[in-house]
């Protein structure tokens, strides 16, 4: 089986080389294909990513779409639709389309032979091996509508409540409509590493609108609640996956970041750095905000203190 990986970056090539590297350097199973939807704001940026996609020429199954500034319109139809309507005059300017986000993604989507899709957005990185059955996705797949697997997810993290999750050997099984709305376990449609059934995903991106990354997770994840769907979720003991928000790309919700500028960090990329970022030894939070990053030239380490 095939699992299709959609990536979400922008202005921040450097990181998102990190992220698909460590993807690379660990995965194992299944079989993936990785499809990039990025944009950019200046020639600079998109230098960064054109050595990136260089870099990346020789894998057939990484490919890279870039969004058209020519915006998606809503039609008469999807605004009519009550939820639509509402969140659209309610958040006004931010769910004004920019690009052709919501239409180029669809179209990835669409144009995948895989049955299961994953999102993700380029400042995570890879900390282990993922080895996922095709068992997995096949249980995934036969309750396509209430089932889903999480990379992100582990013991002890982001309130983690024994009580509510169930563990079985290195496994977790849990109900996310039993677990608090504002904690990774009780959040079921998420851009951060969820397997989901392609099918599903397809069918709530054609009815409800969004613009970007996260105007795309609000609105899905609330029609997800809503109706109850996606609800029983299987993690490992231990994640795959961290996040590490440095930077802060997109305005529509105020998270925290540590402030490290984009400009900077495409300039370290055109000058030929790569970055690391440090592995805790204890894992409590899917988000870290490290105190050092490390950058990579010619064998040679830099290592660049955080506030």
């Amino acid at each position: 089986m095939i699992l299709q990986i959609i990536i979400f970056s922008f202005n921040r090539a450097l990181q998102l080389d990190t992220l698909v590297n460590s993807l690379i350097s660990n995965w194992e199973n299944p079989r993936y294909e990785i499809d990039i939807l990025y944009n950019t704001t200046n020639i600079e940026f998109q230098k960064g990513y054109e050595i990136l996609i260089k870099k990346l020429s020789g894998y057939k199954n990484i490919r890279f779409h870039k969004e058209n500034p020519i915006p998606d319109q809503w039609s008469f139809q999807e605004l009519s639709n009550i939820h639509n309507f509402i969140r659209y005059f309610k958040y006004g300017n931010k769910f004004k389309p920019k690009s052709n986000f919501r239409s180029l993604c669809i179209d990835i989507i669409k144009g995948s032979n895989s049955n299961n899709v994953m999102f993700m957005t380029d400042d995570a990185m890879f900390i282990r091996k993922v080895d996922i059955t095709d068992n997995t996705l096949e249980w995934v797949n036969e309750g396509a509508k209430d089932r889903q697997y999480s990379l992100r997810c582990g013991v002890d993290m982001n309130s983690f409540n024994e009580n509510k999750i169930e563990q079985n050997e290195h496994t977790l099984d849990w109900n996310f409509y039993e677990c608090a709305s504002n904690t990774n376990w009780g959040y079921p449609f998420s851009v951060d590493a969820h397997i989901y059934s392609k099918e599903v995903v397809l069918s709530l991106f054609k009815k409800y609108i969004f613009c970007n990354p996260n105007t795309l997770e609000g609105a899905i994840n609330s029609q997800v609640y809503r109706k109850t769907l996606l609800g029983r979720g299987k993690a490992s003991d231990k994640p795959y996956l961290l996040s590490y928000p440095i930077n802060m790309v997109q305005t529509v919700a105020n998270n925290e970041s540590l402030g490290v500028s984009c400009e900077m960090l495409n300039k370290m990329y055109l000058d030929g750095y790569t970055l690391n970022y440090p592995i805790p030894e204890i894992i409590l939070d899917f988000q870290q905000y490290p105190r050092k990053l490390y950058f990579y030239k010619n064998g040679e380490i830099v290592i660049k203190k955080l506030a």
